[in-house]
């Protein structure tokens, strides 16, 4: 029964891309992996305590942190710069975290996490135009169809060379007469 419950442990985090959270320990005195990894999703765990799990050396309490919506500013910053793709994906999501923290996500080498910003509901302007002009198409595409898109967003994107991005302009309920003119004008 014991054999059977750890094969499906295994399979499960397997299965979520967290093979490395089983096998990484990184427990301090009194703290044991899967204790960490719950308080560094806990919105209730004290800015204090998420400050020191977000430079702990194990990536899944980190991107945890990176999740928390509740995570001090100054620990957000901190992980948009780390070393792991996941953290920085996953920090890319979080809706609360601030503007400087998304904004040097903006050029990142990773192009997952430059897709994770544009997917993002609640994103920054300020970033949206750098990814207005990111070399990837499906960033731009997803920046295009970004609810926070604003004109000047928009406008930036309007001479894409992918008929895909103009679309998603034309689409946006941002997209202001002049913005629908050019387009117009583009694809005759």
């Amino acid at each position: 029964m014991i054999k059977s419950r750890n094969r499906f442990i295994l399979l499960f985090i397997s299965m979520f891309g967290l093979l490395s959270l089983a096998l990484t320990t990184s427990a301090q005195a009194g703290d044991s992996l899967r204790d960490k990894i719950v308080q560094a999703g806990l919105p209730t765990t004290p800015p204090e305590r998420l400050k020191q799990l977000a430079k702990d050396t194990n990536p899944t309490i980190r991107a945890a942190v990176a999740g928390n919506r509740a995570s001090p500013d100054a620990a957000l910053i901190e992980l948009s710069s780390d070393q792991d793709s996941h953290v920085r994906q996953t920090l890319a999501l979080n809706i609360d975290a601030p503007e400087a923290s998304k904004l040097p996500m903006a050029k990142d080498p990773d192009t997952a996490v430059r897709l994770r910003l544009a997917k993002c509901g609640f994103m920054f302007p300020s970033v949206l135009k750098i990814l207005a002009k990111d070399k990837d198409v499906e960033v731009r595409r997803l920046t295009a169809k970004n609810y926070n898109a604003t004109p000047e967003v928009l406008m930036l994107m309007v001479n894409d060379e992918d008929a895909q991005v103009r679309a998603a302009i034309a689409d946006h309920e941002a997209a202001t007469s002049e913005i629908l003119a050019k387009l117009a004008a583009i694809d005759k």
